[in-house]
């Protein structure tokens, strides 16, 4: 008895939102392209046995995206790094956002509040070249 089955699709093509989260339109998209790609009979059995499907989209951050700070805003976790949605993957970036950026700031002396803006800064860029 399976508890989940994740399956996974590449589509470089536009696809329209699934706005109104109808699970019969995620079935018959999901068993579509499992036909489509040719799996066995005995993937398309499991697959059609099952009664709940969901349909979770993962995007990839744009490389151009090189900025992870402005001001006194910085990105880690999730908002920096395109995660899928499962696994606690956004949480563990996070944390080793927080350890990379505590280290930066550390290196400028940020906590004595005495540190100049333009160091502070450089400590930035210096946590977005590593952790990017």
């Amino acid at each position: 008895l399976f508890e989940m089955i994740a399956v996974v699709f590449r589509d470089d093509q536009p696809i329209v939102e699934n706005a109104d989260w109808d699970a019969a339109e995620v079935r018959e998209s999901c068993l579509q392209r499992l036909r489509e790609a040719g799996h066995g009979r005995e993937v398309l059995d499991v697959a059609e046995g099952c009664t709940r499907f969901f349909e979770l989209g993962v995007c990839e951050r744009p490389v151009a995206a090189t900025s992870w700070h402005k001001g006194r805003l910085v990105l880690l976790g999730d908002s920096a790094h395109a995660m899928p949605p499962f696994l606690g993957q956004g949480a563990n970036q996070a944390v080793q956002d927080a350890v990379c950026l505590s280290r930066w700031l550390k290196s400028v002396n940020f906590a004595s509040g005495e540190a100049p803006g333009f160091a502070v800064e450089a400590a930035l860029w210096g946590y977005t070249a590593q952790r990017l």
